[in-house]
C-alpha cells in the first residue's frame, strides 16, 4: 500500500511542476484575404444631344460628334441603340417635339425617312449600322476582347426630302435613344 501511495504522489507533484512551468500566450496571428471578381462593364456617352443640319438642299444631315466610351472585364460585349421614346415619333423617326414633349396636335409628323446611325470598328470592337431604330435594342458595336476607356465613333445620318413639312417657332425634330452595353 506504501507502493501505491508513493506513487500515485509522485504524479500528483509532477503535475503541480507541469502546472507551475511558464505559460506563454501565442505572439503571432495568421489571416488571409479573399474576394471573387464579377463582372464589370460600363459605357458613358461625352454629351446627351447632337444637332443635325436638316436641309433637303444638303440631305443627308451628318454629325459624327457623339462619342461612346466603353470599359469591360470580360472578353465580349454588345452596345445597343433602341428608340426610347416614351410617345411621340414612330419608331426610328424624327417626330414633332417642344420643350413640354412629342406632339400630337396641331401638328403631329415626322420627317419621312429613318435616322441612321452608324458605328465605326476599332481594334477589336466592330461597328455595325442600325438602319431602322427600333423600341427593342439592336447592335450597334461587338466587342471582342477586354477594353479600358475605349472610345469608339458613331455617325449619326438622316435623310431629309422636299416633302418634309417644316415646322413652326418653337418646335423641332427629335427622337430619344438609349445606349446599353451588356457582356457576351
Amino acid at each position: 500500500m506504501k507502493t501505491r501511495l508513493f506513487v500515485l504522489i509522485g504524479f500528483v507533484a509532477l503535475a503541480l511542476v507541469a502546472m507551475a512551468g511558464p505559460v506563454a500566450a501565442a505572439t503571432t496571428g495568421t489571416a488571409y484575404g479573399y474576394g471573387t471578381l464579377g463582372v464589370s462593364i460600363s459605357i458613358s456617352l461625352n454629351q446627351t444631344g447632337i444637332y443635325l443640319n436638316l436641309s433637303p438642299l444638303q440631305s443627308p444631315a451628318l454629325n459624327t460628334s457623339l462619342g461612346i466610351t466603353v470599359s469591360s472585364n470580360v472578353p465580349g460585349f454588345h452596345v445597343t441603340v433602341r428608340n426610347s421614346s416614351a410617345s411621340g415619333p414612330d419608331i426610328g423617326f424624327l417626330g414633332n417635339w417642344t420643350s413640354t414633349g412629342y406632339q400630337m396636335s396641331p401638328d403631329d409628323t415626322n420627317l419621312t425617312q429613318p435616322l441612321q446611325i452608324s458605328g465605326t470598328n476599332n481594334l477589336t470592337t466592330t461597328g455595325n449600322t442600325v438602319s431602322l431604330i427600333s423600341a427593342v435594342g439592336q447592335d450597334l458595336f461587338t466587342g471582342g476582347g477586354k477594353v479600358s476607356t475605349r472610345p469608339l465613333a458613331t455617325e449619326f445620318s438622316q435623310a431629309v426630302t422636299m416633302n418634309d413639312e417644316v415646322l413652326p417657332a418653337g418646335y423641332e425634330y427629335r427622337i430619344d435613344l438609349e445606349f446599353t452595353i451588356t457582356p457576351t
